[in-house]
C-alpha cells in the first residue's frame, strides 16, 4: 500500500484513488513562511481539502509524512511531480517517495 501525497500542484488533478491507499496533506509552517501564504491561501486550501478523503497534517513534511506513512502500514509514499523547488527538496527527502507524472491539462 501507498501514502498519496497531496500538495498545493496537484489538488485539482484526480491522481489517487483512496482506494489505492490513504492520502495526506501537510501544512508546513516552513512552506507557508517561505511563500507567504495569506489566510485567505490557508482558508482555501483548507476547504478543498475537506472535499477529499484525505488526511490534514501539520508540521515539517518529510517527518510528518514518514511517520504518518508508518502509521498507516504504508512503504511507500508517491505524489505528483511538481516544478516547485521547495516541495521537490522536501520530496527528496523522504526515501520511499516515488514521482508520477502529471496528467496534461490539455
Amino acid at each position: 500500500m501507498r501514502l498519496h501525497w497531496l500538495h498545493t500542484d496537484c489538488l485539482s488533478t484526480g491522481w489517487f484513488d483512496p482506494a489505492d491507499g490513504p492520502a495526506a496533506f501537510v501544512f508546513d509552517d516552513a512552506q507557508i513562511e517561505h511563500e507567504q501564504w495569506g489566510l485567505k491561501r490557508i482558508g482555501f486550501i483548507y476547504e478543498c481539502l475537506i472535499e477529499l478523503d484525505v488526511a490534514i497534517l501539520r508540521g515539517p513534511t518529510a517527518p510528518v509524512l514518514t511517520a504518518f506513512a508508518a502509521q498507516r502500514n504504508c512503504e511507500r509514499i508517491a505524489t505528483v511531480r511538481t516544478p516547485d523547488p521547495w516541495l521537490t527538496a522536501r520530496g527528496q527527502e523522504l526515501r520511499s517517495l516515488g514521482w508520477i507524472e502529471p496528467q496534461p491539462f490539455v
